[in-house]
């Protein structure tokens, strides 16, 4: 039928392709334009002059992937396969034994490999991957029969032609976009025990703060049991301390937020919308109102340096910041918590890796470098304030908490989530959480 456009009348028709087209989308953050061509007796697609082959096999009620560019070959096992085999029936596409031994992938620059290199990633043991570098050994190859099977011959499976609904438009045949999904990744780990009273702090966290943590960790894709546990371990509780050390519920500093421009990728059920960009303001500026920021960038009360980032807190606004006062962002609740919040989302967006995101929080991400292990940083032999602040924020996780820790991580093209599970590696007692 040579090459054709995607379009309701197609997919209708052609719900093998619609198969494809929902793996593919679910899995690997593939969008399908209304540009796309099909070309069904090639197995193939083009996206922007960019032709992919495709084949799908199922193997022990495992779809498996094989998609081949122009820069090699890329196979993938699709998780919660049971969702598509169960499709595959209902809708008459059948899935041949893969047979063909597939060559190892190059390096390359792909979207639809961000979840690939999770899925192999079973524990921090191994160093986690920093994207865009997809090294070769991030993608899962197959050992078998004839390595010089072409991607061209052989359509991988056939269809019954059944049909979708009537009513269905082109953006519901694509499906709603979802995160890529990735296998757990193992911390093995312990909590460093400081305080006695950590359960009675950590519910007081909950009852004090919950509702902005549960409503800012959902904005930036933090698990809620994470940002509480880690606010719990930077708050104080010491009626002692001066009342604003208390009120700084994230321990915010002056040299790391203020002037610091904040980015954090925005959520919503998994799926990127947008980013929160927030400049907090120097001390400086506690005495002055917000209304008049666009005045004052020559004040004179201020130095040079004061006046310079005054003036850049006028440009930031410009391009969409939230711009805070440093009083306001350090002292108020809410704000002190959605700003720690999207500062933890924001530098774990740039380690795409759960315990450098935590140690970058205390430490700043410059001293936690993308090369550095995990297992330096949980053994505590980072340089830094408390080298043992992983394992202090691990004291205030409740046992429950300690599996399905999903974190959503983007690199600005692409979005995936990481479900953590923290294995502790020594028992504790039951009685005084130390360890025996």
């Amino acid at each position: 039928m040579g090459v054709c456009r995607i379009s309701v009348d197609f997919l209708k028709q052609h719900p093998d392709f619609f198969l494809v087209m929902k793996i593919l989308r679910d899995y690997y953050g593939f969008s399908f334009p209304d540009d796309t061509l099909v070309d069904l007796e090639h197995s193939s697609f083009i996206i922007h002059g960019e032709r992919y082959s495709y084949k799908l096999y199922e193997r022990d009620g495992k779809i498996q992937i094989l998609l081949c560019t122009q820069k090699g070959e890329y196979h993938c096992i699709v998780p919660n396969s049971e969702v598509y085999v169960s499709y595959s029936k209902k809708h008459g596409s059948h899935f041949k034994t893969n047979h063909g031994r597939i060559k190892k992938a190059p390096v390359v620059q792909l979207g639809i490999m961000a979840a690939a290199l999770f899925l192999v990633s079973s524990s921090l043991n191994r160093e986690s991957v920093e994207l865009p570098h997809y090294p070769e050994t991030s993608i899962e190859t197959t050992s078998e029969v004839d390595e010089e099977e072409s991607l061209d011959t052989d359509v991988s499976f056939q269809t019954e032609n059944e049909v979708i609904s009537e009513s269905s438009s082109l953006e519901e045949v694509s499906m709603e976009e979802t995160p890529y999904i990735s296998s757990t990744v193992v911390i093995t780990a312990d909590p460093v025990i400081t305080n006695p009273n950590r359960e009675a702090k950590r519910a007081e966290t909950d009852e004090l703060y919950g509702d902005y943590i549960l409503e800012y960790s959902t904005r930036y894709g933090q698990p809620y049991a994470l940002v509480a546990s880690l606010l719990t371990q930077e708050r104080s509780d010491n009626p002692n301390d001066d009342l604003r050390v208390r009120q700084n519920i994230g321990q915010l500093t002056t040299t790391a937020v203020c002037g610091e421009k904040i980015v954090a990728p925005v959520f919503s059920n998994g799926v990127l919308q947008g980013y929160d960009k927030i400049y907090v303001l120097p001390p400086c500026y506690d005495d002055y109102p917000l209304e008049d920021l666009e005045t004052m960038g020559h004040f004179p009360s201020f130095s040079e340096e004061e006046q310079q980032k005054i003036q850049e807190a006028i440009r930031l606004k410009k391009e969409g910041y939230q711009i805070y006062r440093r009083c306001d962002a350090f002292y108020e609740a809410e704000n002190n918590v959605k700003i720690s919040t999207a500062i933890l989302a924001y530098v774990g967006n740039m380690k795409h890796d759960l315990v450098k995101e935590v140690m970058s929080y205390h430490a700043g991400y410059v001293k936690v470098a993308n090369d550095v292990s995990n297992d330096t940083i949980l053994n505590g032999q980072l340089d830094a304030e408390d080298p043992d602040y992983v394992g202090h924020v691990l004291q205030y996780f409740r046992p429950d908490e300690l599996e399905q820790l999903e974190i959503y991580f983007t690199d600005g093209m692409n979005t995936w989530v990481v479900s953590y599970e923290i294995q502790l590696s020594e028992v504790l007692n039951e009685e005084t959480g130390y360890h025996l």
